[in-house]
């Protein structure tokens, strides 16, 4: 076990407040994120996670009116494992799906007025 200095201990501590602070927060599992969720009190949620595998965790801070689009703007990103699509959203416009001739997968939507788009390649497929 590697203990830190006390001067790290100081600098990378969190504020007590700094829980009830709304935001995203990524569960990880061995250098990959398998979930992603938003909260108004992430440690409380994240702590009600027992049916996921996970060994870190980190929270990304934002305003309260913002979690819903920025959350589903990581997950439709990063695509974690235990995240079962896009969360509901008002806000959220399936746009589509299709495959080029080289063999290129691209998705996209519109979140909060805003395109994302993202690309795969599938070798083989």
């Amino acid at each position: 076990m590697n203990i830190e200095n006390k001067e790290d201990i100081i600098k990378n501590a969190l504020n007590l407040n700094t829980n009830l602070q709304s935001g995203i927060y990524f569960l990880i599992q061995n250098n990959e994120i398998v979930y992603i969720g938003s909260s108004k009190n992430p440690m409380s949620r994240i702590s009600a996670h027992k049916d996921k595998i996970f060994n870190k965790y980190f929270i990304k801070p934002c305003d309260i009116n913002e979690l819903e689009n920025i959350e589903a703007e990581y997950i439709f990103k990063y695509n974690p494992k235990y995240n079962k699509g896009m969360p509901p959203n008002k806000n959220i416009k399936y746009v589509g799906q299709l495959k080029s001739s080289e063999n290129q997968k691209i998705e996209s939507v519109i979140i909060g007025g805003k395109l994302y788009i993202k690309s795969e390649f599938n070798e083989g497929e």
